[in-house]
């Protein structure tokens, strides 16, 4: 509970932090205390997205695709890293990596709940869709959805990557992760 917690508190750390000025960092500061406390995984996420949001915004036009690059490689290089020392595999569970979208958390509870998880998944591609559908009959950009896909993909990315650690570990080792 205390992962989710923490979780749940990065994301409002987040929103107070995403342009935030003066006196919204020290409450920043103060809510990622919190976060450090409940569970260190909602820190660092909150601290790394954070981070490449920032640095993100100050980079010109083609040079932001580096940033994806850059967060790719070095989960890259975690994977690597993890996948020679077995002494850090882990209890996770395995499926295809593309199952991992967000809404698998809903079957974390269960069979039960697959039904739902399906459901919240169609539901929020649906409602993306209408909306950049209305969009683009309103002639609005659809770079409101550049940043929030982008760290969709590279969260993926990293979740792929993980995976992939631990089929490989145990394929190599009998165990997994």
């Amino acid at each position: 509970m205390n992962y989710y917690l923490s979780l749940g508190l990065a994301c409002f750390g987040l929103a107070i932090l995403w342009r935030g000025r003066g006196i919204d960092w020290i409450a920043g500061a103060l809510i990622a205390a919190l976060v450090w406390l409940a569970h260190p995984i909602g820190f660092l996420w909150l601290a790394g997205t954070l981070a490449y949001v920032r640095v993100r915004a100050k980079m010109p036009g083609w040079w932001k695709l580096a940033m994806p690059l850059a967060a790719a490689s070095g989960f890259g290089a975690v994977c690597w890293y993890a996948a020679h020392r077995p002494a850090l595999m882990a209890d996770w569970d395995r499926g295809p990596f593309y199952l991992y979208n967000g809404a698998d958390q809903l079957g974390l509870y269960g069979e039960r709940y697959f039904a739902l998880a399906g459901a919240a998944f169609i539901l929020g591609f649906v409602c993306l869709a209408v909306d950049l559908y209305q969009r683009r009959r309103g002639g609005s950009s659809w770079k409101a959805f550049e940043l929030p896909l982008e760290l969709y993909a590279v969260t993926f990315c990293a979740i792929a990557l993980i995976l992939k650690i631990c089929i490989r570990l145990r394929r190599e080792h009998g165990s997994g992760c």
